[in-house]
């Protein structure tokens, strides 16, 4: 439940959507659509063991796009469930044990988070959580903070011009060897990127 949760909050999905015309034709859905097939897998095994019975799909996308994986399950009493939480809920649901909250953490940093790496003469490596709720992204700048691991919040606008929101970016302080007791601590894929952020691969 954690991790779900922490997708959640990311970009994973929990919505009402009709069906028909009929007033009481809705569906209630669970859903995460990604290109990283890992993820795809990893965020359907969840849902499994919560007994929702998700499915996967592979979506084909033109116009240059990357093809996608689309997970998703129907669930009213999930839906229900979600729609009453807040971010305080999910504090007092994870922080109190440390298993519970490396999962929700690991969860958000799956749908939010990127590990950059850069090589020669550099040798640098960034690790990041990014969202437009600043209140989500201190969430997860204290969830950190009590597993030991210094951050700080950068905001900034997006770049796309047909957007005007702000972005938070969660940076998790430190060297390499910090940011990887970080992915291994937390059991975390994660995404690999180059100097010149052309490759991607899961680790």
């Amino acid at each position: 439940m954690a991790y779900v949760c922490g997708v959640l909050l990311g970009d994973g999905v929990c919505c009402k959507s009709s069906q028909g015309r009929g007033k009481n034709a809705a569906a209630y859905v669970v859903a995460l659509e990604v290109t990283e097939k890992k993820f795809a897998q990893s965020f359907m095994g969840a849902l499994q063991r919560l007994r929702l019975n998700p499915r996967i799909y592979y979506i084909k996308k033109k116009g240059g796009r990357r093809d996608a994986y689309y997970v998703k399950a129907y669930s009213k009493r999930f839906y229900q469930w979600w729609t009453k939480q807040t971010l305080v809920d999910f504090e007092k649901m994870f922080f109190s044990e440390a298993p519970l909250l490396k999962e929700f953490v690991r969860g958000f940093f799956e749908s939010e988070g990127s590990y950059y790496k850069r090589d020669y003469p550099y040798y640098q490596t960034f690790c990041q959580m990014v969202n437009t709720e600043h209140a989500i992204i201190r969430l997860f700048g204290k969830a950190l903070s009590q597993l030991s691991f210094k951050t700080s919040i950068h905001c900034h606008k997006e770049k796309r011009r047909d957007r005007k929101k702000l972005v938070y970016t969660l940076w998790i302080l430190g060297g390499k060897n910090k940011h990887s007791k970080f992915i291994q601590s937390n059991h975390a894929l994660k995404i690999v990127y180059t100097n010149s952020l052309d490759g991607v691969a899961w680790a």
